[in-house]
């Protein structure tokens, strides 16, 4: 049972000062501890999920547990870098360790984000995940998922399979994967209370 809130994602969201690379952000864990932490998850993982069946676990289709919004870029003269609209993420290019940094905001979004979604990265670099700490639009190269209940647990093994996920890429030009192939992701969820 994980007993950290999901609130402890949040970082300064009504914040209208987060529009440069330098933005701050609340630091639960320094660099090592997130590392270790991130290590500790996927010995976990791996070492009681994945490589062993375990009583009360199933291994299901991502769109079966979570709700999956693949990106849409609006028109880009509805972009703009003044704070106005909705912060806008096309990519990893504004992904930290954490939560993505904004740079540009949308006046006409097409596909929209709730906090704490996790968004991952569906275009070369396919896999990368952040958390999203605002309202938000995305764009092609993103996939939103939410997942009601801890998303703490589909980030994590979001993480821990992103080379996978990224071998499954296609393109010539760069890689890339389907909606498709994202909602059929497998992954072992704990079937017991």
């Amino acid at each position: 049972m994980i007993l950290e809130s999901d609130n402890e994602y949040l970082t300064n969201s009504n914040d209208n000062n987060n529009n440069s690379k330098t933005q701050k952000q609340t630091k639960f864990f320094n660099g090592n501890e997130f590392q270790k932490m991130t290590e500790l998850s996927e010995e976990l993982l791996k070492n009681s999920i994945i490589k062993e069946e375990k009583v009360g676990w199933v291994e299901t289709e991502l769109d079966q547990i979570a709700e999956i919004i693949m990106g849409q870029s609006p028109p880009s003269s509805t972009y703009n870098e003044n704070s106005i609209g909705l912060p806008f993420f096309q990519g990893k290019a504004e992904f930290t360790e954490l939560h993505p940094i904004v740079s540009k905001w949308c006046l006409e979004p097409n596909k929209i984000a709730e906090t704490n979604d996790i968004l991952i990265s569906v275009r070369a670099p396919v896999g990368a995940t952040n958390i999203a700490n605002q309202k938000c639009c995305i764009g092609r190269g993103l996939a939103a998922i939410r997942y009601p209940h801890c998303n703490k647990y589909v980030f994590y093994f979001l993480r821990l399979i992103e080379n996978e996920l990224d071998e499954k890429g296609t393109g010539t030009t760069f890689k890339a994967i389907s909606g498709a192939v994202l909602k059929s992701e497998k992954n072992p969820f704990c079937t017991t209370s």
